[in-house]
């Protein structure tokens, strides 16, 4: 898959319906946690909250719903030093 600027919302909501996509996500996630203990915790983290603020969930919520649970998580893993929240709120507030 090529990254195309402006494309990432698009890519995150063909991966929502992708089960095959979400459990190896999943299971990604599982062996990173077990590896070295909180090494991944941040980036982890991050991109759950980036999954909710894009709607790539599959749940009863709707997407705006979805994206302002989203953004709350970042801002408060920004606000206990995640660097990769930090900077995607840093980023927020610029633009």
């Amino acid at each position: 898959m090529t990254f195309v600027p402006g494309t990432g919302v698009n890519v995150f909501k063909n991966m929502v319906n992708d089960l095959e996509f979400d459990d190896m996500i999943n299971e990604l996630f599982e062996g990173l946690r077990e590896t070295e203990k909180w090494k991944w915790n941040d980036l982890i983290d991050y991109y759950i909250a980036l999954e909710y603020i894009f709607g790539a969930v599959d749940n009863v919520f709707s997407m705006e719903q979805n994206h302002d649970f989203g953004v709350d998580l970042m801002l408060k893993y920004a606000s206990i030093g995640n660097p990769f929240a930090s900077s995607y709120v840093s980023s927020m507030i610029i633009s």
